[in-house]
């Protein structure tokens, strides 16, 4: 997009905010999203207050109304929906995201012309330093970015709510707010709109960026007739090699190479930059690696020459030009940064619909291994270039209905411009149905073809634990700390300082809707995920996990005994009163009453009850031992000296997992079960399965709501 193309798509999507009681007052706003034929439009706060207030609001004229505003001396925006307003949105640059210093900026806004005139008009502009405004309390200021103007024109009232776009990430950094002068002002960053609107949804911040493209003039060179000649040849010559949804692509490849590369030849350069469109990108990318010849001219297509030269010769051999391709706006060197890594990791699904379902299995395997797959059902307009924004993974999927249906060519050239950025990006080409021959005649080539393999339900675990190896082994440096790891585990909504961990179990595919895993889930799903975390995390050398958990006893215990003390691994485990942290087994601590019962001198197994926050423990295992009849040879029930309930800090936790160890030890016969039921804190679990070493095997139980005990995880020695 250069940039008058820039100016239009911007002055479509500002409108001018008016209302019935504003006495000629107007101000600026702009469209953020759609919401079938309405628009939702960004503003100020006081905007809104200056033309009267939301009793006859506005914008270009259309009847709005007031979805959220805040306070005009803090976060001074307001959100209004306008049915029937049309028009593009422009993307919000997201809070993660840094803006470029000193960046330029577009301003596009309002002013007055006369009594009753304005004038709607673009502003160059220039990013400042980030500010904080707003009153004496924390919670009641806004961050805001300084304006410098740089033009020949200044802000002006009207401005007021006028888009601030940051011409290098292309996206909005700012709302204008302040005027200081005609010269400068302030501008509340558009992240802030978070805070104000909860509801607001994730695709005004996830919406692909403006790809602001320096206009690059085709120079005034006439082709000659043999020169027009080559153009005709060489369209003739590449059809041949292209599918006929690329083949309109030719024409605006051809004709952006041909004018520089004849002015070039004229004035004896070797080397000319030729920005090329996106439909002559596609057209381009598909010819990588081939060469073709036509009467008069050889043209080399060099193996990822999207980001590289197009070598050009006549056929002596003679006359060299190397012509450098700008793609999608991008020029070849530099290739772009990367963005950073989101938390948690993300794995980019690149596929069609019908792809993205045959992935479910290997989503759900992701999640429960600390991976967020993308697009998920939440974000199903992803692009495959925002689907790709912070990634640190990337999976191709290929099916026959997709490579015959042609609609590769997006995930294409956005996987090729994360790879340049990002040479190391793990990925991974799925092959459903599909040879690597078939992927090699749809222009799947180098790492992508090397490294294919068969896709199907049954190897999504196995695919899923080599996307966390890789993933981590890759990033590192960038999601550990030294030797720590921050983990958060949640089979409840992920909430809290876990929620943003580099690694986030998200056991919610087998335990939602009050739903608990099978014996068999335990056993092939769970249980291996956390064995590839284990395996993963070991490679990468860490000694310290602190662990953020909202989830099941079950899982909590399980996540414990895998990092258990054997595993070299400490656990930090933050609680609302501190943090409590495993160490090491001490036989003399016993905080719990212990009481216990002899039952069957034949029995070979063992119960261990921890009626610690409810007493029903006891009367629910009593409960299931008259209905299951378990081999129970003694039971031992632990109790809190005062009673369920008991205060329990970093001290009495880990003293309580130590005597439950130690009961253990003491009454289970060897290569018996021993049946865990418990009601105590989910950091408690986690600490009392770190210390089941040498226990094994233990059975632990979940209380469905119906009160009956099913069998959860069991947990074994192993890996």
């Amino acid at each position: 997009m250069d940039l008058r193309a820039l100016d239009a798509h911007l002055m479509t999507a500002t409108v001018q905010i008016s209302g019935a009681g504003g006495r000629g007052r107007f101000g600026t706003g702009f469209i953020v999203h759609r919401a079938g034929d309405a628009a939702i439009v960004l503003t100020c706060a006081h905007v809104v207050e200056d033309v009267g207030g939301p009793a006859g609001l506005q914008a270009n004229g259309l009847p709005a109304t007031l979805l959220a505003a805040g306070s005009p001396q803090a976060i001074d925006l307001a959100v209004l929906h306008v049915p029937m307003l049309p028009g593009a949105p422009l993307p919000l640059l997201p809070n993660a995201a840094t803006p470029v210093p000193d960046e330029a900026l577009q301003i596009v806004g309002f002013k007055s012309l006369g009594a009753n005139n304005q004038i709607h008009e673009a502003l160059d502009a220039q990013l400042g330093r980030q500010v904080e405004i707003g009153q004496a309390n924390p919670h009641e200021r806004a961050q805001a970015w300084r304006l410098r103007l740089t033009g020949e024109q200044g802000l002006e009232p009207g401005f007021s709510g006028a888009p601030a776009l940051g011409l290098a990430s292309g996206r909005i950094v700012g709302v204008v707010s302040w005027r200081q002068g005609i010269g400068a002002g302030l501008a509340i960053a558009a992240y802030e709109l978070r805070r104000l609107w909860p509801d607001c949804p994730d695709a005004v911040f996830t919406r692909p960026s403006l790809i602001v493209q320096p206009t690059l003039p085709a120079p005034q060179t006439t082709l000659a007739p043999a020169e027009a000649g080559v153009a005709e040849a060489l369209i003739q010559q590449l059809r041949a090699g292209l599918k006929p949804a690329l083949q309109p692509g030719l024409s605006d490849l051809v004709d952006a190479l041909l004018p520089f590369i004849a002015s070039a030849l004229a004035k004896g350069q070797s080397t000319t930059q030729v920005p090329v469109s996106l439909t002559g990108a596609s057209a381009l990318d598909a010819l990588a690696g081939q060469e073709v010849r036509t009467e008069n001219a050889v043209l080399n297509f060099g193996a990822g020459s999207q980001f590289g030269d197009i070598q050009v010769r006549d056929v002596a051999g003679g006359n060299i030009v190397n012509a450098q391709i700008y793609l999608d706006g991008r020029p070849p060197q530099p290739p772009p940064p990367a963005a950073p890594l989101a938390a948690p990791l993300r794995v980019a699904l690149l596929a069609d619909p019908d792809g993205q379902r045959a992935l479910a299995p290997l989503r759900d395997a992701l999640a429960l291994r600390g991976l967020v797959a993308l697009p998920n059902p939440d974000q199903p307009g992803l692009t495959p270039a925002a689907t790709l924004v912070g990634a640190a993974a990337a999976v191709l999927y290929l099916s026959p209905d997709r490579l015959e249906e042609g609609d590769l060519e997006d995930d294409m050239l956005a996987l090729k411009v994360a790879l340049a950025a990002q040479p190391e990006l793990p990925t991974l080409t799925l092959l459903d149905g599909v040879s690597t021959r078939a992927a090699r005649r749809a222009g799947i080539d180098g790492p992508l073809l090397q490294g294919a393999e068969p896709y199907q339900a049954e190897t999504a675990l196995a695919l899923a634990g080599r996307l966390l190896r890789n993933s981590v082994a890759r990033h590192q440096a960038q999601i550990l700390t030294g030797s720590a790891a921050t983990v958060g585990l949640f089979s409840f909504d992920p909430t809290g300082p876990g929620a943003g961990a580099s690694l986030c179990l998200d056991w919610r595919p087998l335990f939602g809707n009050n739903r608990y895993p099978s014996e068999d889930e335990w056993r092939t799903q769970l249980m291996p995920a956390l064995a590839d975390l284990r395996q993963t995390l070991g490679a990468a050398g860490v000694s310290a996990i602190t662990l953020h958990i909202a989830a099941r006893l079950s899982a909590a215990l399980a996540f414990g005994h895998r990092f258990r003390s054997v595993a070299g691994v400490s656990l930090a485990l933050p609680q609302k009163e501190g943090i409590w942290h495993t160490r090491p087994y001490d036989p003399a601590l016993a905080p719990l009453i212990p009481e216990l019962i002899e039952l069957d001198p034949a029995g070979t197994e063992l119960s261990v009850e921890l009626p610690i926050t409810q007493d029903r423990v006891t009367s629910d295992v009593d409960a299931w031992i008259a209905s299951q009849r378990p081999p129970l040879q003694r039971r031992v029930i632990l109790r809190p000296p005062g009673g369920s309930g008991m205060a329990i800090d970093d001290e009495t936790a880990h003293a309580i997992a130590c005597q439950v160890r130690r009961v253990i030890l003491e009454h289970q016969q060897p290569v018996h079960t021993t049946h865990l039921f418990a009601a105590i804190p989910a950091g408690l679990a986690a600490m009392i399965g770190w210390h089941l070493n040498t226990c094994e095997p233990v059975q632990c139980y979940e209380l469905e709501r119906n009160a009956t005990l099913r069998p959860a995880c069991l947990l074994e020695g192993g890996a």
